[in-house]
């Protein structure tokens, strides 16, 4: 991977975050649905452009830890949600009424597992793109047997 679609991924993932944060701890200034989705969506375009971007790589570690930061997205969106839920909790929640409390609260814990798959999701239709532009050497299994074999013996 080049330096340039590094520095360029590492970008998008701030931007995202940054995104995907202002969307869920602002979520009652949306509509219900869409503060419900669009952090998933955030997660499913940033996981699109991870695998636009993965095409021609030449470093697998970095391939591989860029697709590994699309679950890490879904995770922080996870953590965020559950975060603005319990701060939710100290500024006024008690005083909505039980019904709002609970469909509150349910909102937060959906934008948590939605956001927990999509990342899980992306990730395991990245991940094998990734895998694909690299070449298995099936005989490093052998090799490395045969040096425990020698420092065995």
């Amino acid at each position: 991977m080049t330096n340039k679609k590094s520095q360029f991924l590492n970008k998008m993932f701030l931007f995202f975050a940054s995104v995907g944060f202002i969307l869920i701890f602002n979520q009652e200034k949306l509509v219900s649905v869409a503060s419900f989705l669009l952090p998933a969506g955030i997660v499913l375009i940033y996981g699109l452009i991870v695998k636009a971007s993965s095409r021609g790589l030449n470093d697998f570690d970095l391939a591989e830890h860029h697709t590994e930061s699309i679950y890490f997205m879904g995770f922080l969106f996870t953590l965020i949600s559950l975060t603005v839920l319990f701060y939710r909790f100290s500024t006024g929640f008690f005083a909505l009424d039980s019904t709002e409390q609970i469909s509150e609260t349910f909102h937060f814990i959906g934008i948590s597992v939605t956001t927990s798959i999509a990342g899980v999701l992306m990730r395991s239709i990245v991940r094998p793109g990734i895998l694909s532009q690299y070449s298995s050497d099936d005989d490093s299994l052998e090799k490395s047997f045969e040096i425990l074999k020698q420092i065995a013996s």
